[in-house]
């Protein structure tokens, strides 16, 4: 891969963070459960970004949300844990 191809792929993934912050953020910071609706999107958010987390060098970040995907996608989902694995998804993002 060529250093501009490399730098536009990791500019992306900057880019992937940054949007999977202001969307969980908000979900995580939240008093009460989250809704059927923030349970989906953050599967979604999450299920994006632990696909390509691990290419970037950031497994840590890859497996939380990793485990943030999983989590959404048992039957029933707890939704407390989907919050606390979330919670942590963020703190990682925070902290790149």
């Amino acid at each position: 891969m060529s250093g501009d191809v490399t730098g536009a792929l990791a500019a992306k993934f900057a880019e992937r963070k940054a949007e999977a912050l202001a969307a969980l953020g908000p979900m995580a910071a939240a008093p009460g459960p989250l809704s059927p609706e923030q349970v989906a999107e953050a599967q979604g958010v999450t299920h994006r970004l632990a696909g390509v987390a691990g290419m970037f060098g950031e497994a840590d970040l890859g497996d939380l949300a990793r485990a943030v995907d999983d989590a959404t996608r048992e039957t029933p989902v707890d939704v407390a844990d989907v919050a606390a694995r979330l919670r942590a998804v963020v703190a990682a993002l925070e902290a790149a």
